[in-house]
């Protein structure tokens, strides 16, 4: 059995899967060239499935807090779901129609990246994950985030190159991003080190280790 995570081998360890018969192989990621003038922007942005347990529901009950501090401050949500039409609703009752975006799905490599690279900060407040690929593509764009200690998240993030929060924490989520939007050199910071930290991901390493484990089946 091949898995992408410490987190996701002890979850398969305990429900009786033999240690020995489980390889971690992390995802891959490209580092992105792609760049964007944002000088002038605070935006958020968030990529998911439209699901309850991505917490999206809470980013947009946080966000007129988030607007007290920072007031031209806009999320954009980018995904599809079921839970879409009462999101939408939510925007609308919170009265912030003007202030968060829906963006459907997304399928294209090239607009991804072009979209990691227009926004100041990168969002997600999941309560379960293996090795998120959304974080990945995030960091490798240099795009400052901050997530929740959930699943194999803290196995690659950490106070060097993201902020780490509490699932579901209005408190700690509204004093992240408020934070990565007013100070700039910080978020700047995290951005780059998130891209050098993920630098190790690459692609070549997962199809190596793919290959030697299926040789050593052979």
């Amino acid at each position: 059995i091949i898995t992408d995570c410490k987190f996701l081998k002890n979850l398969l360890i305990s429900i009786g899967i033999l240690k020995n018969k489980i390889t971690i192989i992390n995802n891959a990621v490209e580092i992105s060239t792609v760049t964007a003038d944002k000088s002038d922007t605070n935006n958020i942005l968030t990529i998911g499935r439209l699901i309850p347990w991505k917490g999206i529901d809470t980013l947009i009950s946080i966000m007129p807090q988030v607007k007290k501090q920072i007031p031209n401050a806009k999320l954009c949500i980018a995904g599809t779901g079921p839970e879409e039409e009462n999101l939408k609703n939510l925007a609308q009752i919170k009265g912030l129609s003007d202030s968060v975006t829906f963006l459907g799905g997304l399928s294209d490599k090239k607009e991804k990246n072009k979209l990691y690279s227009s926004y100041n900060v990168f969002v997600l407040n999941t309560f379960y994950e293996g090795m998120s690929n959304t974080l990945l593509e995030a960091m490798a764009s240099a795009l400052p985030i901050v997530t929740t200690r959930s699943g194999g998240s803290t196995e690659f993030v950490n106070q060097d190159n993201g902020i780490l929060v509490e699932y579901n924490n209005h408190y700690q989520l509204t004093r992240a991003i408020i934070t990565l939007l007013s100070n700039k050199d910080r978020a700047d910071n995290l951005g780059q080190n998130a891209q050098k930290s993920v630098s190790q991901f690459t692609w070549e390493n997962l199809v190596n280790k793919n290959i030697a484990v299926i040789e050593s089946l052979i």
